[in-house]
Formats: C-alpha cells, sequence, structure tokens
C-alpha cells in the first residue's frame, strides 16, 4: 500500500487522469512496481493541489511529493 499525500485540495478534477499518466510513465521507464505505485500517487497528489484539474507535473513537483510519500513510508 502506498500513503496518500496530505495536501490541501483545491479540486479532484483531473487527479485520476494524472494517476494514470505517472502509472504509464513509470512503467515505460522501467521502474520497479512499488516505485511505480509511488510515482502514479505523486502524480495524483500534485494535481489535487491546483484548481481545474491543471497538472503540475514538473520534476519538482514530483519530487516533493515522492519525498512526502518516502516520510510516510517510515
Amino acid at each position: 500500500m502506498i500513503p496518500g499525500v496530505r495536501i490541501a485540495k483545491a479540486d479532484t478534477t483531473g487527479a485520476g487522469d494524472s494517476l494514470v499518466a505517472g502509472l504509464v510513465a513509470a512503467l515505460l521507464r522501467g521502474d520497479e512496481p512499488v516505485a511505480v505505485a509511488k510515482y502514479a500517487v505523486a502524480a495524483a497528489a500534485s494535481t489535487l493541489g491546483r484548481p481545474g484539474g491543471r497538472p503540475d507535473l514538473t520534476r519538482e513537483s514530483l519530487a516533493r511529493q515522492l519525498a512526502l510519500i518516502d516520510d510516510a513510508l517510515r
């Protein structure tokens, strides 16, 4: 199980699409299953904090979310 990231949610629009995009990107990179799941959750979390379904899928944003996920897993 991968924990959700606690963030201020602005809008859920696009979070599922971002989750799938993160999943596909990590699978295409050949990541291991746990890393794929973490990347997908990070992509969804990066979208939840923005209104209107406009994702923030930059490397910086995804790295911040991945760090939060790693902290939650410890």
